[in-house]
């Protein structure tokens, strides 16, 4: 074990942050609850770095919220893509894997633009469940401010609004109608923007009708939102400007998205450095069996596209940014009803459900945000008056309480 020797740091009360996953490194100090918040003023200093890894890998061991134990599983759909990949032309593979891409856009585009009108239309509540009953008052005001249709054609499984987002610049991958943008809207104010990014042209155009309506109704002159139809696995070709945005929201749409590695890239380079991914998505305690992906309704329903929780980790990682940070969760339990509905006679006993908001920071490219840090939480953020929760089980108290953190190195 190792940690911040004690010369730099005063006398602190210890957190334990456990997170699942042993490797990676802390949160950018460079981000909203850094650098960029000291030159807006705001009353953070230092940097919350939850880097306590208890975890233990591939021993059944590891603890992960509303989840459960690490799977040994080996993946035999893995081993077939290797295979392939060295015996196949890389045109012929890259075509193939291209073709299945398109048919699950225009699945989730039928399943979203044509079958589901709204949450009545639902085969569960995978799509509608939200994961946190702790919800501030002022986004909970925020929230009744949006009209009535917008809230009722609104398909998540989370709250992805952080704390201190006045004046940022916030792009919602997989925006629907409009929800989570309009709160966003009100959150930014005036001085902020929210862009949001959808592949369904219907969700697209019932957004746009109500832009009018929200920004007459928040008192904004001018507009501070825009909406932009196209794929969150591509946003240069929407023509979005790369390390442009201090948060990336989503909302239970990743696993809707057939190449999540492409998406969570993009959203990385799109980032600002310090910029954060908060994100509320459906993830599964083992890799979902290839049978599963194919069901339509299971897909569109946000279950078979679930990632299991070791392989965010893993593209986390490969993209570059720091290790997943664990917001809340919620188990997610499926009924013999709705899988009766989405035609599915049962699924795999080790196979379940959860929903999780997580926190991905971009680092800095020198690596010099990599160290453990302390930090005290003075107040100043709306709705965090006596305290301000970082992660699950991390929470500054306003005043004197500070935190040691430490890495452990398995």
């Amino acid at each position: 074990m190792r940690g911040i020797p004690d010369s730099v740091v005063p006398p602190l009360a210890l957190a334990l942050i456990e997170i699942p996953c042993p490797r990676g490194r802390s949160p950018c100090p460079q981000g909203r609850y850094g650098r960029l918040w000291a030159k807006r003023g705001r009353r953070l200093r230092g940097a919350a770095e939850p880097d306590r890894y208890s975890a233990e890998r591939g021993t059944g061991n590891a603890r992960h919220s509303g989840i459960g134990r690490v799977h040994c599983v080996f993946h035999f759909a893995r081993f077939i893509t290797a295979i392939a990949s060295v015996i196949l032309p890389s045109d012929i593979l890259r075509g193939a894997m291209s073709c299945c891409k398109k048919e699950k856009h225009a699945e989730v585009q039928e399943y979203y633009g044509k079958e589901v009108k709204s949450q009545k239309d639902l085969k569960s509540v995978a799509c509608i469940v939200q994961g946190s009953t702790k919800i501030p008052q002022h986004v909970k005001q925020c929230l009744a401010n949006v009209h009535d249709e917008i809230m009722a054609t609104n398909y998540g499984c989370g709250y992805p609004f952080p704390d201190g987002l006045t004046g940022c610049k916030v792009l919602d991958l997989g925006s629907g109608t409009g929800r989570d943008v309009f709160v966003l809207s009100q959150l930014v104010g005036g001085d902020g923007a929210v862009v949001g990014v959808d592949m369904t042209p219907e969700q697209i155009a019932k957004a746009e009708e109500y832009a009018d309506h929200h920004m007459k109704k928040f008192g904004f002159e001018k507009s501070n939102v825009s909406f932009k139809l196209g794929y969150m696995e591509d946003l240069k070709g929407l023509k979005l400007q790369e390390d442009y945005f201090d948060v990336i929201v989503s909302n239970c749409v990743v696993n809707l998205c057939p190449d999540k590695r492409a998406a969570l890239a993009q959203a990385f380079d799109h980032l600002k450095v310090g910029g954060e991914l908060y994100f509320s998505d459906i993830y599964a305690s083992c890799p979902v069996p290839k049978v599963l992906q194919e069901n339509k309704d299971l897909w569109g329903e946000c279950y078979s596209g679930a990632l299991w929780w070791e392989d965010l980790h893993s593209i986390c990682a490969d993209v570059g940014f720091h290790s997943p940070i664990i917001k809340e969760s919620k188990p997610v339990p499926v009924t013999t009803e709705e899988l009766q509905r989405m035609h599915v006679d049962e699924l795999p006993k080790d196979l379940t459900f959860a929903s999780v908001t997580y926190r991905l920071f971009k680092p800095s490219p020198s690596g010099d945000d990599a160290s453990p840090k302390a930090a005290t939480y003075d107040g100043g953020l709306q709705g965090c008056s006596d305290s301000f929760e970082f992660a699950h089980d991390l929470v500054f108290k306003v005043g004197s309480f500070r935190i040691r953190v430490f890495l452990v190195v398995k």
